[in-house]
């Protein structure tokens, strides 16, 4: 049986705010003919492969994109939900927007920053509706250049260049927020009831290219940004401290040793450098250092993706357990859980009252 994935999601009428939700968004299906299009725009993002036009379309629909496109295809079938023929990221997210819509009473959209529902869509539901004001909340717990940025520019652009004239406001990323720690840390209490020897909170790389020059300094060493002295505008975009910042709260949050919890960044594309420490490296390490159980966690997605179903519960469950692992246990994101709607309701309702963000954007 489908989902009927909606862009708008309405509880009761006559309402002027609303809620955009923005999430990363999947291919159509598992086809290539789906894939194709979909990877095209994922990585014409130019917050995703951050070098000039002319070059990133030759090396993006001249190499990437027909050499992986199969190969990539082969890895969403692994994911398709054959009875909501749909992914999961798109089922959740869409399960997200209706139970937020009812627990705050106030129309909800939908809009993918790749993919469908689109943003278009989304943005001309809510004029449609007669909204005025928009809280945009893209699903990403941390800033990073390549997420939270580009869907907040994405949403802001369509929204000038469709003249909609929509007042959007962004909900600045909630990863320290109280109570997303505490839905947090519930999610991982119980799978560190069984015995393990180290917890891996593992968050999406991106190039060091991407972070302030400041930022680049003592790559691997994962608690140089959380140390040093910030500006405020720092605090709220630095990617590598809101990473950091995630390892120490969770530590304090379950009264875990230092030792026992291990940051790593998963996800890395091509042969430059990008942040460290690499997962690919230390999953295989592990075993060799007496870490043959090993618990896993992925805080920068809230909802299930190929990055988490596909990348870290198989192939790096498969190199662990070829490393001479013995126990790999992949901790699911918290997805549609009804508690994190909850705080996700609490988070968009505390931001109707903050000043505006510190961060001046660029249009496309």
């Amino acid at each position: 049986m489908s989902v009927n994935i909606r862009s708008l999601y309405l509880a009761g009428e006559g309402h002027k705010r609303a809620v955009l939700l923005i999430n990363l968004g999947s291919p159509a299906s598992a086809e290539v003919q789906d894939v194709k299009p979909y990877l095209t725009q994922f990585l014409m993002d130019e917050r995703v492969i951050s070098i000039p036009y002319f070059w990133r379309a030759l090396l993006v629909k001249g190499i990437i994109v027909p050499q992986r496109a199969a190969y990539s295809a082969a890895n969403y079938r692994s994911i398709w939900e054959e009875e909501t023929e749909t992914f999961p990221l798109v089922r959740h997210s869409a399960s997200i927007a209706y139970e937020l819509s009812q627990r705050m009473q106030c129309p909800v959209a939908l809009g993918m920053r790749y993919g469908s529902p689109s943003m278009d869509d989304a943005l001309r539901a809510l004029v449609d509706l007669g909204v005025e004001e928009v809280m945009a909340l893209p699903l990403y717990p941390h800033y990073t250049r390549s997420s939270y940025e580009t869907a907040a520019i994405y949403a802001l652009e369509r929204n000038r260049r469709l003249g909609l004239g929509l007042n959007i406001r962004l909900v600045p990323p909630f990863y320290a927020h109280p109570a997303y720690r505490r839905v947090l840390a519930e999610q991982i209490r119980p799978y560190l009831e069984q015995p393990y020897d180290k917890l891996l909170v593992s968050l999406h790389g991106i190039p060091v290219s991407h972070l302030s020059a400041v930022c680049r300094q003592h790559n691997g060493q994962t608690d140089y940004c959380y140390t040093r002295p910030h500006t405020h505008a720092e605090r709220w975009s630095c990617y590598r401290l809101h990473c950091e910042t995630t390892l120490e709260l969770l530590r304090a949050d379950l009264a875990l040793p230092a030792d026992r919890v291990e940051l790593v960044y998963q996800s890395r594309l091509g042969r430059h450098e990008w942040i460290k420490p690499y997962l690919s490296e230390r999953i295989k390490a592990l075993p060799r250092e007496g870490c043959r159980r090993v618990l896993v966690v992925c805080p920068g997605f809230v909802c299930d993706c190929l990055e988490t179903i596909y990348e870290i519960d198989v192939e790096y469950r498969e190199e662990f357990l070829a490393s001479g692992g013995e126990q790999f246990t992949y901790i699911p994101c918290l997805n549609s859980n009804s508690d994190f709607v909850s705080v996700l309701s609490e988070i968009i309702r505390e931001s109707h009252s903050l000043e505006n963000n510190p961060i001046s954007y660029n249009y496309m």
